[in-house]
């Protein structure tokens, strides 16, 4: 079907790894989604911040509505140069222009499609656990929690779509930041039928999730402990583990309640924030 008009779509504020940010992102894909057979403008010029991390996110975005909406998507390559060259450092405008990440400041923006178990190890291990920040942060079987996280997608989230990662280094801050994103069902509907409606919303959904031993994947299976054990490393190392799927915001840093809500998008997003200082 032939593309027709130009709209110009703005990324607005601060976009930064927390409740607030995925706000925004999300009106974005909001905003765009009710457009099809269009060139969307991406304007950076009203955004104030964005954390390079959430290149995941918003890749995952782009992608859902040029997949769904035949949408093409395009933006002022200089402005974005100027304001955020991080984004063609690590990877994720690289199509338009490569620049070198001589700070080793990122980890880079890919994506992989559900059965690339070897390509998201080697990933896993070459870009993120090999990172010169990641160094005093690494534990025995680190690598291995993180493939739980992408065995999950394989096993539940019922989607040929990609996943998404991206990660980054804040020097300012000594924090390291890493997102993964997939556009799945989510986590509510496997585990409402594993624990016969039982368990009901998105939010009770993660939280069972993060029991020590949980899993659907049946008795004579293992498994469960992946996100668990990902949640305790982030906290003996001083930092967060954020889950959000189905409207539901949960993070270990959001105070006694832990869980925001947030509007509502496809598959989930887990954010690891890392205190490297």
């Amino acid at each position: 079907m032939e593309v027709a008009d130009t709209v110009l779509v703005a990324l607005e504020g601060r976009i930064t790894t927390c409740p607030a940010g995925y706000r925004n992102l999300v009106n974005f894909y909001k905003k765009c989604s009710f457009y099809k057979n269009a060139v969307i403008f991406i304007d950076f010029e009203p955004l104030h911040w964005f954390d390079a991390n959430l290149s995941a996110l918003l890749q995952a975005i782009l992608y859902k509505l040029s997949t769904e909406n035949n949408l093409i998507f395009s933006l002022d390559v200089e402005l974005v140069k100027g304001k955020y060259p991080i984004l063609f450092r690590n990877g994720f405008l690289s199509s338009l222009l490569t620049l070198s990440d001589n700070a080793r400041s990122t980890v880079r923006s890919e994506l992989f499609h559900p059965c690339d178990d070897v390509k998201f190890y080697e990933y896993i291990e070459g870009d993120l656990l090999n990172h010169p920040q990641m160094a005093s942060l690494k534990c025995e079987g680190l690598d291995e929690q993180f493939l739980e996280i992408f065995s999950n997608v394989q096993k539940h989230a019922a989607t040929t779509d990609p996943i998404f990662a991206c990660g980054q280094y804040y020097p300012s801050k000594a924090k390291l930041n890493f997102t993964i994103v997939d556009l799945g069902q989510g986590f509510l509907p496997p585990i409402q039928t594993f624990t016969n409606g039982a368990i009901s919303n998105a939010k009770d959904a993660i939280e069972w999730s993060l029991g020590y031993g949980h899993t659907t994947k049946g008795e004579m299976q293992t498994g469960g402990l992946g996100l668990y054990h990902l949640l305790e490393h982030c906290k003996n190392a001083g930092g967060a583990f954020n889950i959000i799927t189905g409207g539901a915001y949960w993070g270990n840093n959001l105070g006694e309640m832990g869980t925001r809500d947030v509007p509502e998008f496809v598959g989930t997003t887990i954010h690891l924030i890392y205190n490297c200082g």
